[in-house]
């Protein structure tokens, strides 16, 4: 399933920003 570069970067950044925050909650 390809997808559109551009939802893929969302995609992405979200998926950082996600990830970012639960390592920052775990971390605490």
């Amino acid at each position: 399933m390809k997808s559109n570069p551009a939802i893929q970067a969302v995609i992405d950044l979200i998926a950082g920003a996600l990830g970012g925050t639960a390592c920052v909650l775990t971390g605490q």
